[in-house]
């Protein structure tokens, strides 16, 4: 998961710091008003469900992590349906960029579970603002199992995951009774703390 939040991550500073452009000025004058943005794949690298072993619960994961971390979340065309791609972009010397460029899948050809889910972490950052100001922190972080929370002052949101090929029960503590409002994982109040059950390679959006 740590990786995941290191390739999604980071801030347009970052991107720009790279090498000196004639925005430079204008970045710096403009630095309150500009917002980070976060992506997993983009068409100048291996789409995600490509590096992903085709699995599309590791995509859910990632696109969970991707619309409750810090950042403008962006999505890559096809990414939210399944398109993926037949070999690595780097090919020896070569670059082969149009694999991760192939056409878009339409009807039948379209993941509707996969498309389901994006809709979803949309309707639900759009609902919580406080996805779009708050910090992110830490609450739990086992060898397979992390969660977080962003809060403020009126709202607190806990985003839990599971990594693992089989069934998760972790503590929480410090929180309220909360109820996934994104996989349904049944959660359980206790005197000092929440109790969340993770199905295999699922995570939890707690509200």
């Amino acid at each position: 998961m740590l990786t995941v939040h290191r390739m999604i991550f980071g801030p347009i500073s970052t991107v720009y710091a790279v090498r000196p452009t004639p925005n430079a000025g204008f970045l710096e004058k403009s630095s309150t008003h500009l917002k980070p943005t976060a992506f997993f794949d983009n068409h100048d690298m291996n789409r995600f469900l490509f590096i992903a072993n085709e699995d599309p619960a590791r995509v859910k994961l990632a696109a969970l992590a991707l619309f409750t971390l810090p950042g403008a979340p962006i999505i890559y065309y096809g990414t939210e349906v399944g398109v993926t791609q037949e070999r690595p972009i780097h090919q020896n010397t070569f670059g082969i960029f149009e694999e991760a460029r192939l056409p878009m899948k339409w009807g039948p050809e379209q993941n509707s579970d996969l498309y389901q889910t994006f809709r979803r972490l949309i309707a639900l950052r759009r609902a919580h603002p406080v996805l779009q100001e708050s910090r992110r922190r830490l609450i739990h972080l086992e060898e397979q199992t992390m969660a977080y929370v962003r809060e403020a002052a009126n709202e607190q949101i806990a985003v839990a995951f599971n990594l693992s090929p089989q069934v998760r029960r972790i503590f929480l503590a410090g929180l309220p009774l909360m109820h996934d409002a994104l996989n349904k994982c049944p959660t359980q109040a206790a005197s000092n703390g929440l109790w969340v059950e993770l199905p295999p390679m699922t995570g939890a959006f707690l509200v």
